[in-house]
């Protein structure tokens, strides 16, 4: 009287547990992606700010400093944030960049102020070092595999819901829908947070706007 005759629910839920488990790791690789592109933004501009607050200390290097600073912004929110979804950024050196470097060996700049140029120089190491990294973050791409790894889960889940609604097709086409609907949306979050444009509409570009 114990014998089972029929599908049992809640042994095709764990296919769905596992589609939504690799989805939500997923999902998080591209978040924590957008996460750390961020906070190297934020150090980016906290490092360029140091190097005008320790340029007051140069006298008339101070503007030279100051408009080297504010053309890098304008660089990065052009060459980065402004290009057509075609084009894709490069870590080529900006001109701006060249300009900080030219200042930073310049002995006369700094005659009299080695803590300032030791602290100038590894400010803009920082500088440097933080949009490489942020370049390389919006290279990086979810790995095809993954994506080919939620499809299968996705359609062995839908299975398992026929499965559990055979004999009544009007539920069965519901829960399928409404699962395919859901499957769709998941996998279109994923590949729409992938793009580089879109990555880069998340990171906080506009940071950048208040050196300017």
């Amino acid at each position: 009287r114990f014998a089972i005759r029929g599908v049992v629910g809640p042994y095709f839920a764990a296919l769905a547990l596992l589609f939504g488990l690799f989805a939500s790791l997923t999902a998080g690789d591209v978040w924590q992606r957008v996460g750390s592109a961020n906070t190297l933004v934020a150090s980016e501009v906290n490092s360029l700010r140091s190097l005008l607050r320790l340029a007051e200390a140069l006298g008339p290097a101070a503007a030279a400093v100051s408009g080297a600073v504010r053309d890098y912004a304008s660089e990065v929110e052009r060459e980065e944030f402004e290009r057509a979804p075609a084009e894709a950024a490069n870590a080529k050196p900006l001109e701006s960049l060249r300009a900080l470097y030219r200042i930073a060996v310049d002995p006369a700049v700094f005659a009299g102020h080695p803590q300032v140029e030791a602290q100038f120089l590894a400010s803009l190491e920082t500088v440097r070092s933080a949009r490489l990294e942020r370049l390389e973050l919006r290279k990086a791409h979810l790995a095809p595999v993954k994506l080919r790894i939620i499809f299968l889960f996705g359609v062995l889940t839908q299975i398992a819901i026929a499965l559990c609604h055979a004999g009544n097709p009007r539920a069965l086409g519901a829960a399928v829908l409404l699962f395919s609907i859901a499957f769709s949306a998941c996998v279109g979050i994923l590949t729409t947070f992938d793009d580089p444009q879109a990555f880069a509409r998340l990171v906080g570009d506009r940071v950048l706007a208040d050196l300017q």
